[in-house]
């Protein structure tokens, strides 16, 4: 079975140890899901425009043993909710082209979930000379609680390399939150202005 999805425009997120509520206009994109074995997952993406939803989100990354600002680094946060078993993934500070059409699925694979992350030209191939981060959230219902091997590729449309393995691993749910560190670098093409700061 097949499932689309469409960004939408308000939503209230709560991601580890911060609580972040938005609204703002983000660019409504539909994107086909794979193909779920399945079948029972329920799946809603939505994306920031470029420089990330705001309020940033203060990182806390669990095996970095400090704060880290936003722009410091690409984190992933995730959260479960045991009553809906619903799994949230919010990958803050991606890095990408300013201008593009994005999206994000996940989809189960015999015993691995598998999300990919969308980034496709513009109408006509359009791109910019500029790089943007980006902050990329996915809900995921039906989804049960313990254990999941998870696997998050990127798949840079345009890219001669193909779809680029970001991340690999097992995440246990039981845990309710957790953070994974994707790019330890700092980004050059990011603003921690409005940043909240980590006390």
């Amino acid at each position: 079975m097949k499932a689309e999805f469409t960004t939408v425009v308000g939503f209230t997120k709560v991601v580890g140890f911060a609580a972040v509520a938005s609204v703002l206009a983000v660019a409504c994109t539909t994107v086909e899901a794979p193909e779920d074995e399945q079948g029972t997952i329920t799946q809603q993406s939505t994306v920031s425009e470029c420089g990330g939803f705001e309020p940033k989100v203060v990182q806390y990354p669990e095996d970095s043993g400090d704060t880290l600002g936003y722009c410091d680094a690409e984190v992933l946060h995730w959260e479960y909710e045991l009553a809906t078993e619903t799994l949230v993934l919010f990958d803050a500070r991606i890095e990408l082209n300013c201008c593009g059409t994005h999206g994000s699925t996940i989809a189960k694979q015999g015993d691995l979930y598998v999300v990919t992350q969308v980034d496709a030209p513009e109408a006509m191939g359009g791109r910019c000379d500029c790089l943007c981060v980006f902050d990329y959230e996915l809900s995921a219902g039906g989804i049960a609680q313990g254990p999941i091997d998870i696997q998050i590729m990127r798949d840079v449309t345009d890219s001669q390399a193909g779809p680029e393995l970001v991340f690999e691993g097992t995440i246990d749910l039981t845990q309710g939150v957790g953070e994974e560190i994707l790019d330890a670098a700092p980004s050059d093409w990011c603003s921690q202005e409005d940043a909240p700061s980590a006390s």
